[in-house]
C-alpha cells in the first residue's frame, strides 16, 4: 500500500511505496528535507481544492517504480518525479527497461533488446530506466562492440589477404613461416576485436556521456543525473557498433546511427526538446572532431619542420 502524505512546508501531496518509510528525502516542490512517515490511510483532498491527481490514479501510480528512477529524491508527486502532472511522461506506469535488464544477460535478451532498439527507438528510450546501475548498459555496449569489431576485423583481414600484393605475396605457399604469420594475424585480430576495441568503445562512451551531460547542464536541460545520460550513450553505442557488420561501409554508417539514437535517447530520458537533445549530442562531437583535426594539423606541421 503506497504511503501518501503532505509536505509540512508547502502542503504538496506526495506518494511513495511503503518500502521507503523512515528514509530522509527532499520535497520536489520546495526542497524541504524531511523523514518519510510510516504507512497511513490515503489523504483526502482539502475542501474546495483541486484533486491532487487524476480520477484514475492507479494508471499513473509510480509507487512500485524503482527508487533509482527518482535520482536523489526517493518520492515524488503522483504525476512524476518532481515534474508537474501535465508534463509527466504518459506511459501508464514505471519504466520497464529493455529485455537485457528485465530478463538478464543472455543471447536471447541481447537479440530482443537490439530488435526493440532498431524497430522502435522512441519507445525503447521512453521505457529505458534512468537509474538501475551502469553495468547492464555498459555490458550491452561491450557486447555490441565485440560483434561489430569482430566483423570489421574479419573483413579487413580477408581483403588484405586476397590482394595480389598483400602480406602473403612474399611468403611461401606453405610451411611454418606462412602458418606462423597467419596465426599471428588471427591472434592480433582476436585481441583487438574482443579486448582492445571494446575497452576503447567503453572509454569513448564514458567520455562522450560526460561531455554531453555537461552540455545539458550548460543548456539547463539536465533534469536527471549523469547516469541517465551514460545509459543513453551506452545503449546507443551498442546498437551503432552492430552496424559495422555491414561490409565496407559499416564503420561510416555506425557514426550517424549512434548520433541519431543518442539524440532520441536524450530527448526521452532527460525529458527535453528534440532541438536541445540534438545540440547536446552534436556540440561535443563537433568539438572533439575539431580538436582531432587541429591535432593532426599540428603533427603534420611539426613533421614538415
Amino acid at each position: 500500500m503506497p504511503i501518501e502524505f503532505r509536505c509540512p512546508t508547502c502542503g504538496k501531496l506526495l506518494r511513495v511505496g511503503d518500502d521507503a518509510a523512515g528514509r530522509q528525502a527532499k520535497c520536489p516542490a520546495c526542497a524541504t528535507v524531511q523523514q518519510i512517515p510510516a504507512a497511513t490511510p490515503p489523504i483526502k483532498p482539502r475542501p474546495g481544492a483541486d484533486p491532487p491527481y487524476p480520477p484514475e490514479p492507479l494508471s499513473r501510480d509510480l509507487s512500485s517504480q524503482p527508487l533509482s528512477d527518482f535520482t536523489d529524491n526517493p518520492y515524488a508527486s503522483p504525476g512524476s518525479a518532481g515534474m508537474p502532472l501535465s508534463a509527466a511522461p504518459r506511459h501508464g506506469g514505471p519504466r520497464s527497461g529493455p529485455p537485457w535488464e528485465r530478463d538478464g544477460v543472455s543471447f536471447g535478451s541481447f537479440v530482443a533488446t537490439v530488435k526493440e532498439l532498431y524497430l522502435s527507438p522512441v519507445e525503447f528510450f521512453s521505457q529505458m530506466r534512468r537509474g538501475a546501475g551502469l553495468m547492464p548498459p555498459l555490458n550491452f555496449a561491450a557486447a555490441g562492440s565485440i560483434v561489430g569489431c569482430s566483423a570489421a576485423m574479419t573483413y579487413f583481414i580477408a581483403i588484405s589477404l586476397l590482394q595480389p600484393n598483400g602480406p602473403l605475396a612474399d611468403l611461401p605457399a606453405a610451411g611454418p613461416e606462412r602458418f606462423g604469420y597467419l596465426l599471428g594475424m588471427v591472434g592480433t585480430w582476436g585481441c583487438c576485436s574482443i579486448i582492445i576495441m571494446p575497452l576503447m568503445m567503453l572509454v569513448y562512451a564514458l567520455a562522450m556521456a560526460g561531455l554531453t551531460h555537461l552540455t545539458l547542464l550548460v543548456l539547463g536541460a539536465a533534469k536527471f543525473p549523469y547516469e541517465t545520460t551514460l545509459r543513453v550513450a551506452a545503449y546507443s553505442l551498442g546498437a551503432a557498433m552492430l552496424v559495422m557488420v555491414a561490409p565496407l561501409c559499416g564503420f561510416y554508417l555506425s557514426i550517424p546511427v549512434q548520433l541519431v539514437y543518442a539524440g532520441i535517447g536524450l530527448a526521452k530520458a532527460q525529458e527535453t526538446s528534440a532541438g536541445i537533445a540534438v545540440a547536446a549530442v552534436l556540440l561535443p562531437t563537433l568539438l572533439c572532431g575539431g580538436g582531432g583535426i587541429a591535432t593532426l594539423i599540428v603533427f603534420a606541421a611539426m613533421a614538415g619542420a
